[in-house]
């Protein structure tokens, strides 16, 4: 019997997963291909409002999903603790920036080539099933 292939993974699906990033699991899902036209290009559920431990294995998976190196991260300054001015990221320093005119549900990320990926954030320390 031959198998018989029901499902093929196109480039452009949503990409849905913990990615591993050393010993820290993101949960993350995201398009593999960021469009301008929408309004966020996934979701990502951090495990705490600590951005200095967040944010660098975000940064890890968003490179490994898109091959592109977020330069730049803008996040409300409100939603979370211990900001970083910037962090190493793949040979070069990540910036970030809080702002309170982006929208405290989102962390928006700005990669090689001016790519700007818009992130849904879930609540931290909910159930991963409710946030996938």
């Amino acid at each position: 019997m031959t198998p018989k292939l029901l499902y093929r993974i196109q480039p452009s699906m949503p990409f849905s997963a913990t990615v591993m990033t050393g010993s820290y699991a993101v949960r993350l899902n995201l398009d593999s291909v960021p469009d301008s036209r929408r309004a966020v290009d996934g979701t990502w559920h951090p495990s705490t409002r600590d951005a200095s431990a967040e944010l660098p294995p975000l940064i890890a998976a968003v490179d490994q999903r898109v091959g592109r190196v977020p330069l730049r991260v803008d996040l409300d300054p409100d939603v979370w603790d211990d900001i970083p001015r910037s962090f190493p990221a793949r040979g070069r320093l990540v910036e970030v920036n809080g702002s309170r005119d982006i929208d405290s549900r989102l962390v928006v990320l700005t990669t090689t080539g001016a790519i700007r990926i818009s992130l849904l954030l879930t609540a931290s320390g909910a159930a991963s099933a409710p946030a996938a």
